[in-house]
């Protein structure tokens, strides 16, 4: 499925870190990049989760104009954080085809690996 709404450049324009950044900054600047975010774009929000190395789950939470739609899932045993965040962004493209209208489509990660390996697909695809 090709989404031609899709913008997959927006990653915060200054590097951070999750574990030695005050989380007051690193709210400032996710609500930054969300207040840029055009009022009828589709919002799509992704996380995921590993318990106790192995237990893993995505969640997935998708706002347009007039819908809402939250997933949750169970990941396969043993899976990592980034393969579960990396399940929840797909899980959000293929829950799109019902949504898309035109607009921008927004999907927001707090896993950078996730979102520049997606960035960086078509590169990645070359070098197999």
């Amino acid at each position: 499925m090709i989404l031609t709404g899709l913008l997959p450049s927006r990653i915060l324009p200054v590097h951070v870190n999750k574990q030695a950044d005050l989380p007051a900054y690193l709210k400032q600047l996710a609500l930054e990049r969300i207040g840029d975010i055009p009022i009828d774009a589709t919002q799509v929000y992704t996380d995921g989760s590993k318990y106790n190395n192995y237990l893993s789950g995505s969640g997935i939470y998708i706002k347009s104009q007039d819908h809402i739609l939250r997933i949750q899932r169970r990941n396969p045993d043993g899976c990592s954080v980034f393969r579960s965040a990396l399940i929840a962004i797909d899980e959000a493209i293929g829950s799109l085809a019902s949504l898309l209208n035109g607009k921008e489509i927004w999907i927001l990660s707090d896993t950078r690996s996730a979102m520049q390996d997606l960035l960086n697909w078509q590169s990645m695809r070359d070098n197999v």
